[in-house]
């Protein structure tokens, strides 16, 4: 929760309690008369409305200490409103007031002292003046110091803040229930409870304090440490967001979206986002990004990311920099991704860092920079972040920037997989169906790219459509393969964009299209997948798919040999060994086949006379 500002306007003239009564008896010897006839003229009950009248009403009363007279007048000193601004007598109206016992002219002579209203500012003299309308019974004044001490950190001040709004919330002063309820939920002076904290803020939300009302319904939504009760939860995030309560909209949209779908949800992000809850901006623009729901529009989620993103949210940042990076919904740019990624991170946006170092990993928008990478993915995995940790891993699996260590990867994503970061289950799975790092065991590997996919983990349905592409660890099924390659690359899995590439270049369980694949491709290589350049460069020196351009290939095999892909260095050696779309030279030919051999493929060992 965030402690919610205080709701009441600083000095509020108190309604009328009671009906016009004659001026005429105003005296000395009878003080509530002047207040109950300044009340009159004031609100303009029973007589028309005069606050100079009035004023003067308070000021007869105030000569005999009368401590409401006193009050009102120095509430309308203050204000300038029916007499000139005066501050300075405003003080001594509402001490006097205060010291006559009325309590909240002590809680407002606190608010002059502590704001520094005429005078130079002291704190310390105001929380007196608060402390001594608390101890009247005057709520506000409890809550507004347990409001201020609840910001400390030491035991003793958040102790003293837990007991002030605990006298607050008895004396039905609504927001001190409400931030009660959050210390009990965070355990700050008071142990946590979580059913205490629930019962807190239903009280405060009953007396209309709607930031209890928030904090309720964000809790029966999510079920956190009480049973989830999603009706429950509408209901108290209703009532919120229809009291502005921007966050609440904003988890009401979250709720709908989970239990209607997109299109009910989508205006109260809308609503948050207007609000200035930043976060409803950004799930606004994943509803127009993703087109689930409502219609897709890729130039409208740039619109809503990047006014989050400007305005500090660094998911904005991230999710506007994944567009860039693709090329949708704006012009593609690599450097630009790259800086709101950065920009991101260092909002301490993990997700931010994570990016980066993919793109320092890959040499894309930023200098290439494996040790880079490893720094950002290790930061995020230290931090918590278990997508951080799965990609760290796969540093260590690559031997990038660091020795590779399968066995360290396998860890890496096995800590990431048990916290349901289902990347970390893919990438394990693609371990134990190798061998590496953990022993061969076809029927896990399966299972965890199973669930990966379930997940919605696209890379894990990529790796399971491999399997049955080729019939590991299940029966060969090309048509359930193709399923699988094009539910990952319809959802963003450049790497299932690759492979349903290689399905339509050959035809296999589709009609053949090579033109269509070699789109794929370039998808693919523009994401940073090599393998996908290493095909798209084939294409090219073939002319297959698109015009024949040997020079074109010999580029992305060598893009694609630069980033690991040991078929792209045999291909680009064999093109140096003929000579074509590139000058022959039999010494870098030999070069290239000797680093395709080193990383493992056979066939340019042979042309290297290794093996």
């Amino acid at each position: 929760m965030r402690p919610t500002s205080w709701l009441a306007a600083f000095f509020l003239l108190l309604p009328s309690l009671a009906h016009a009564q004659s001026p005429d008896a105003c005296s000395a010897e009878d003080p509530d008369a002047c207040a109950a006839a300044g009340r009159a003229f004031e609100d303009g009950t029973g007589v028309p409305r005069d606050l100079a009248r009035a004023a003067d009403l308070y000021r007869r009363g105030c000569a005999s200490r009368h401590p409401e007279s006193c009050r009102r007048l120095g509430a309308m000193q203050l204000l300038g409103v029916g007499v000139p601004a005066d501050p300075a007598q405003a003080r001594v109206q509402f001490q006097t007031a205060c010291e006559a016992g009325d309590a909240p002219a002590c809680f407002d002579l606190g608010r002059i002292i502590e704001r520094g209203i005429g005078r130079e500012a002291d704190f310390t003299r105001a929380r007196g003046f608060y402390e001594r309308g608390c101890r009247q019974g005057h709520g506000p004044s409890c809550t507004h110091v347990g409001r201020m001490l609840s910001g400390s950190s030491g035991t003793r001040e958040l102790r003293e803040s837990a007991a002030l709004l605990e006298m607050g919330c008895a004396l039905n002063d609504a927001p001190a229930c409400t931030l009660l309820g959050w210390m009990h939920a965070e355990g700050r002076g008071v142990g946590r409870d979580a059913a205490r904290a629930a019962e807190l803020y239903e009280l405060g939300c009953d007396q209309d304090d709607f930031a209890g009302c928030e904090q309720l319904g964000a809790m029966l939504r999510e079920g956190q440490g009480v049973t989830a009760d999603l009706q429950r939860a509408e209901r108290y995030l209703r009532r919120a967001c229809e009291a502005n309560r921007a966050p609440a909209c904003n988890d009401l949209g979250l709720l709908l979206e989970d239990a209607r779908g997109a299109a009910p949800a989508a205006a109260f992000f809308e609503r948050a986002c207007e609000g200035g809850e930043l976060v409803g901006c950004v799930n606004l623009g994943r509803l127009h990004d993703q087109g689930a729901g409502i219609a897709a529009d890729p130039a409208r989620a740039v619109a809503l990311y990047d006014r989050a993103c400007r305005g500090g949210d660094g998911l904005g940042c991230v999710s506007l920099g994944l567009l860039r990076e693709e090329g949708r919904g704006a012009a593609r740019d690599l450097e630009a991704a790259a800086r709101l990624y950065r920009d991101a991170c260092q909002r301490h946006e993990r997700l931010g860092c994570i990016h980066l170092g993919r793109m320092h990993d890959d040499g894309r928008g930023v200098a290439r920079d494996p040790a880079e990478a490893v720094r950002l993915f290790r930061r995020a995995c230290d931090e918590g972040d278990l997508y951080g940790c799965a990609n760290l891993g796969w540093m260590y699996e690559r031997g990038r920037s660091v020795p590779a260590d399968p066995a360290r990867a396998a860890e890496l994503y096995a800590r990431a997989c048990d916290g349901e970061d289902l990347l970390g289950c893919a990438n394990l799975g693609a371990l134990h169906e190798d061998g590496r790092g953990v022993p061969r065991d076809l029927t896990r590997a399966i299972a965890l790219y199973t669930r990966a996919c379930d997940g919605d983990e696209l890379y894990g349905c990529t790796r399971l459509g491999l399997a049955f592409r080729h019939g590991i660890g299940v029966a060969q099924d090309d048509r359930r393969a193709l399923e699988l390659f094009t539910r990952a690359c319809d959802g963003g899995d450049l790497r299932g964009c690759n492979a349903l590439g290689y399905m339509r270049e050959r035809g296999l369980a589709t009609s053949a299209d090579v033109g269509g694949a070699a789109r794929l491709y370039q998808r693919a290589c523009e994401g940073g997948v090599a393998p996908g350049c290493t095909s798209l460069g084939a294409l090219y020196v073939r002319g297959e798919g698109v015009t024949r351009a040997p020079a074109q290939g010999a580029a992305l095999f060598r893009q694609a040999c630069d980033a690991g892909h040991a078929l792209a260095c045999s291909n680009l050696g064999a093109l140096y060994e003929s000579g074509t779309g590139v000058a022959r030279d039999a010494r870098l030919a030999s070069e290239l086949f000797r680093r395709a051999c080193a990383a493992g493929h056979t066939a340019a060992c042979e042309r290297t006379g290794a093996q």
